[in-house]
């Protein structure tokens, strides 16, 4: 299809805000490249066409198979940066493509918290782990039936306790005071 002045207008005022979001997220040498990918495949698009007199409505078409240029933008960067984290396995290219995903859909988000969790936790167990042997009496979980000792309370103040497995029951309330 030979694109008139018009058509070939609107295409570059399409791949104008297209380079114009992919700088807010990706350097420029990729956002180039990315430009004329995106150009080339919509000139593609416009030559498997079947042809029509009205070579507005088979740009608009075309370019809405492809979405907002925004939308475009966002998906591309994301799917560089995902692709950077899988193949290359950095953890700051890990933590960036989390990021975007996290960013950008509510899945991605859940899988991040998942994710963050997880490590935490990890990191907790691996530092009780370091620090057991060099605090024996002070780091660690007790198990029913043990005892720890704590610190000593030099704060005056009081402090309410109880078991967390039965509050209501006033068996198990207490009450501390140092004095």
């Amino acid at each position: 299809m030979t694109l008139t002045d018009t058509g070939q207008s609107r295409i570059r005022g399409y791949l104008f805000v297209l380079e114009r979001s992919l700088r807010t997220f990706l350097p420029p040498a990729t956002v180039a490249d990315a430009v004329r990918e995106v150009d080339t495949h919509i000139l593609d698009r416009l030559e498997q066409m079947p042809p029509n007199p009205d070579e507005r409505a088979t740009i608009e078409r075309v370019l809405a198979e492809l979405g907002p240029p925004l939308r475009v933008a966002q998906a591309y960067s994301m799917e560089l940066t995902v692709d950077e984290a899988i193949t290359t396995g950095r953890p700051g290219a890990i933590a960036r493509g989390l990021w975007y995903i996290a960013a950008s859909t509510v899945a991605g988000f859940l899988a991040s918290i998942s994710l963050f969790s997880g490590y935490a936790i990890g990191a907790a167990f691996l530092a009780i782990a370091i620090l057991k042997p060099i605090f024996p009496q002070n780091v660690g979980f007790l198990n029913p039936g043990q005892s720890g000792a704590t610190g000593t309370l030099n704060v005056k103040g009081a402090c309410g306790c109880h078991d967390h497995l039965n509050e209501s029951d006033p068996i198990f309330k207490g009450r501390i005071l140092v004095e």
